[in-house]
């Protein structure tokens, strides 16, 4: 299949999300990741998600690519190429492309997040630029928004083009232009963007008409910068705006005070959710409260209502929606300010032990050059990594199960019958293949990562 250049640009692309890629590949936020390696994993996948410009979602793989687009067009570094082109010019003297992990950058700002009352340090050694990597502040970026008024780098025609929405194959127009989200905000066209890395927060926003833009950073994982910049607007531009703010868009503060639930009614939000976009909530209740585990990682979930929860340090929110005195059946979960329903997932009958043995085994991925175990442990069937943990694989019918590890699993068998591999679909990667290698896994608990359920 043909990839093009508009498709890497709007999203349109059906390449695997490197992010996901390398988290199924056993890599954390922690580890380095260098453009050498995220090249290597990108090449090495054999599929896509989908046919490039039949859908959007959203792919930091393409940015990658094209930032080596931009590297071999024009015979620099991308990161010396954005420099001259667009830093200098703008005088944006306290931005950079960070791609040497061992440079050291004056007055670098780390990120962090609080857990159970507790600041830490949220870990991030990224090397690598296109998707991520920019250093820059709140005053740099806000000369790179008002560039969009005096079009001093690009002019007229390029700063237009920036503006252009996406369109799929059938004709569908998308919100999302040329590295920027295209749209309205009460009544007043807006142009911007919004980023998430370890507990690093930002929102640009840049209102054409009022020639009038704002910028929110954060190093903390729990600011909502979306909702901090709307709010500026809706008092520097209280006169420009046509239409008033609706009260139903009003965005709740991500911080409340907490309240105390218990433990009977919060036994009811107990079980695995589906929640729309792939990811797999599994909400398990221990001595302090509920947590939540999805992708191998664990937070615990803070209630500010009898039915709202906070996921402080990854910006989160889960919503519940009662359903009396019975277990809960659906809920809202909300991410970086985009909603999306989660579904109970109904167990069907559960498979014997011995129908359980027929899924045992250690599973290989070519396309990341990693493996899973696959064991019966205590009667429940578990799928381990040596450094993501462990987790309990849910059944939801014939050969297909979830997890909060691996989210969805589907596996394939041969003419007689036999499981020969397992496909994952975890985010924005669909359908990673693994090939099961053979039948007897090593299981050992205590050599192990701790595990996520």
């Amino acid at each position: 299949q043909v990839i093009h250049l508009k498709h890497l640009v709007y999203h349109t692309s059906g390449l695997r999300d490197q992010w996901w890629l390398l988290g199924l590949a056993g890599w954390s936020e922690g580890d380095i990741v260098s453009q050498a390696q995220l090249r290597s994993v990108i090449s090495r996948q054999s599929a896509l998600n989908f046919t490039p410009g039949t859908e959007y979602e959203y792919s930091n793989t393409g940015y990658t690519l094209m930032a080596e687009v931009v590297a071999t067009a024009s015979g620099s570094s991308f990161t010396e190429y954005v420099k001259s082109q667009i830093f200098d010019p703008l005088k944006m003297t306290h931005s950079q492309f960070y791609s040497d992990q061992e440079a050291i950058v004056r007055n670098r700002a780390y990120s962090y997040h609080q857990i159970d009352g507790t600041i830490r340090k949220s870990l991030l050694n990224f090397s690598n630029v296109g998707a991520t990597g920019m250093f820059t502040t709140a005053e740099d970026l806000a000369l790179w928004l008002d560039n969009f008024r005096h079009m001093q780098v690009g002019g007229v025609v390029a700063t237009e083009n920036m503006q252009q929405k996406g369109e799929l194959v059938d004709g569908t127009e998308l919100s999302y232009a040329r590295g920027i989200f295209a749209g309205n905000y009460r009544g007043l066209n807006a142009i911007g963007h919004d980023g998430a890395d370890a507990g690093f927060r930002s929102y640009v926003i840049w209102f054409t008409k009022p020639n009038t833009g704002i910028v929110v950073l954060s190093n903390f994982a729990s600011i909502n910068p979306a909702e901090l910049g709307t709010n500026i607007a809706d008092i520097v531009l209280s006169d420009d705006f046509p239409n008033p703010k609706p009260a139903a868009e009003i965005p709740q503060k991500i911080q409340g005070e907490t309240i105390t639930i218990d433990a009977e009614q919060l036994q009811h939000h107990v079980g695995t959710f589906e929640v729309e976009g792939g990811l797999t909530l599994q909400i398990t209740l221990a001595d302090n409260g509920l947590v939540a585990a999805a992708n191998g990682q664990e937070s615990p979930l803070v209630p500010i209502s009898q039915t709202e929860f906070l996921l402080k340090q990854f910006n989160a929110r889960i919503i519940f929606e009662p359903n009396g005195d019975k277990q809960t059946e659906n809920l809202i979960f909300t991410l970086n300010d985009v909603p999306s329903k989660g579904t109970r997932v109904v167990q069907s009958e559960p498979p014997t032990v011995n129908l359980l043995q027929n899924y045992i085994g250690v599973y290989h991925s070519t396309e990341l050059e990693t493996e899973y175990h696959i064991a019966v442990v205590d009667n429940e069937l578990r799928v381990r990594h040596q450094r993501r943990g462990s987790s309990i694989m849910v059944h939801k019918k014939q050969d297909h199960f979830t997890s909060s590890l691996l989210q969805d699993m589907i596996f394939d068998r041969d003419q007689s019958g036999r499981v020969i591999k397992m496909r994952v679909t975890a985010g924005e990667a669909r359908n990673v293949v693994f090939e099961r290698l053979w039948e007897d896994p090593v299981w050992n608990e205590n050599l192990e990562p701790s595990s996520t359920d």
